[in-house]
């Protein structure tokens, strides 16, 4: 039979040894996210901009995401193919995914000589759900990302505005559209209506909505876009500053 003094010591071993599994299983592979409870972020002062019905809190560790981003190598390069950098994302449910992430530039090289911060885009293929892709960010406001995979759409968002720190996780369906905007504008009818104009010419052009989604295919398409914002849009979200409206 154990004495009682060795019990003791078997039963505190034993619960520490439960701790420090449960500490190390909130935290993620790679070091880079760290489960959190809203309690610790109670008292803040902050202006929630996203309040979904369900999510996740979690803390980034800047030091350890920062070099893994600076190696990720360059989409299409060569070097691509060979070299592997893995980033792990925290999934709603509190586990977490890996994904190969490559470098992959959105806005034109002129741009980003302006404003060399916009150059942290990425995106990546999911390592555990292959299914899975995801595009993200870590630009001035925060880091950012989007998860797309038959499971639904999983987005990673700062807490608070403001906040560069904490991060809430969630699936898109959870957001709460309350007050979301409704377009009303029916584009296959006024496609319709604009065709029919000219009964006797392209009505072949005309799509049929019940159609099957046309796919993108295997060829990439590089698009120059021009996008204009209002200067109440540039206040809300750009600090009214041109490299905080691009971020």
């Amino acid at each position: 039979m154990f004495t009682k003094p060795f019990t003791r010591v078997f039963t505190v071993l034993t619960f520490l040894l439960t701790v420090c599994g449960a500490a190390h299983a909130q935290t993620s592979p790679d070091s880079v996210w760290s489960a959190i409870s809203e309690s610790e972020l109670a008292g803040r002062s902050t202006e929630r901009q996203i309040d979904p019905i369900k999510y996740r809190t979690f803390r980034l560790n800047k030091a350890a995401v920062m070099p893994i981003l600076d190696s990720a190598p360059a989409e299409f390069s060569n070097s691509s193919r060979f070299i592997q950098t893995i980033l792990t994302l925290p999934m709603p449910d509190g586990s977490f995914a890996r994904f190969r992430i490559e470098h992959s530039l959105v806005v034109e090289t002129g741009l980003l000589e302006k404003f060399p911060e916009l150059g942290r885009t990425y995106n990546g293929r999911g390592i555990d759900d292959p299914t899975a892709t995801v595009r993200l960010d870590l630009l001035r406001h925060g880091f950012h990302a989007m998860v797309l995979s038959p499971r639904g759409t999983v987005l990673i968002d700062p807490y608070a505005k403001g906040d560069t720190e904490n991060y809430l996780t969630y699936l898109k369906r959870d957001v709460s559209r309350r007050n979301a905007f409704i377009c009303d504008f029916d584009g296959q009818k006024a496609l319709e209506e604009m065709f029919l104009l000219n009964k006797d010419a392209h009505r072949e052009l005309i799509p049929d909505a019940a159609s099957p989604e046309v796919t993108s295919g295997s060829q990439l398409r590089t698009y120059r876009l021009a996008v204009a914002s209002t200067n109440e849009y540039a206040i809300a979200v750009g600090e009214n500053t041109i490299a905080g409206s691009l971020a």
